[in-house]
């Protein structure tokens, strides 16, 4: 496969991730920054975002076993994923970060529990 070829292919594909709401305008001021001294910036940061993203969503899956009802616990954990994916430009995961912090406000178990799932 030719590269103008995996080209067109990546920009098919962030287009559609464009269209269906899971990226916004934050991952192309992400991709803005990268740059000949940082021709790989936009790869490390959206690793670094799902490494750290997979961290925090363990550690709120072990919170919801852990501390049943602990809201400001899961809400902590939320907030911080929540504030990931704003950096990051992944707009419909942080969405649903927001539905869930939301739940936690109202204090319903499961509202909670049925977005972690």
């Amino acid at each position: 496969m030719d590269y103008s070829n995996l080209r067109r292919q990546a920009a098919s594909m962030k287009k559609t991730l464009f269209d269906q709401g899971y990226l916004d305008e934050q991952f192309c001021q992400v991709e803005d920054l990268q740059d000949e001294a940082s021709p790989n910036f936009a790869e490390e940061v959206v690793t670094l975002f799902f490494k750290d993203s997979a961290r925090l969503i363990s550690n709120a899956e072990q919170a919801l076993e852990k501390y049943p009802k602990d809201f400001n616990r899961w809400d902590a954990y939320m907030q911080q994923l929540k504030g990931s994916c704003s950096s990051i430009g992944a707009s419909r995961m942080k969405s649903e970060c927001v539905s869930f912090r939301d739940y936690c406000g109202q204090g319903n178990v499961e509202g909670s529990v049925s977005l972690a799932a």
